[in-house]
């Protein structure tokens, strides 16, 4: 077996041989984490409206002016 053979065998070869490799690879896991951010956003803000929508329903007793401190 060659040098090179030997060299192209290993693990990390590929992107020593082609560096455009490791920058879609980071590019890639760069827009994955990016979607999950704005999936997790997503969801968030989600959370936050139903929130809102549930304290509509059960309005505290503490904002009535019957229960304000004179």
């Amino acid at each position: 077996m060659s040098d090179t053979q030997d060299f192209n065998d290993h693990p990390d070869s590929t992107n020593l041989n082609q560096p455009w490799k490791a920058w879609i690879d980071a590019e890639i896991a760069a827009r994955q984490e990016a979607e999950a951010s704005e999936e997790l956003r997503q969801i968030q803000e989600a959370r936050r409206v139903e929130y809102e929508e549930a304290m509509k329903e059960f309005p505290s007793r503490n904002r009535s002016p019957e229960n304000k401190a004179g």
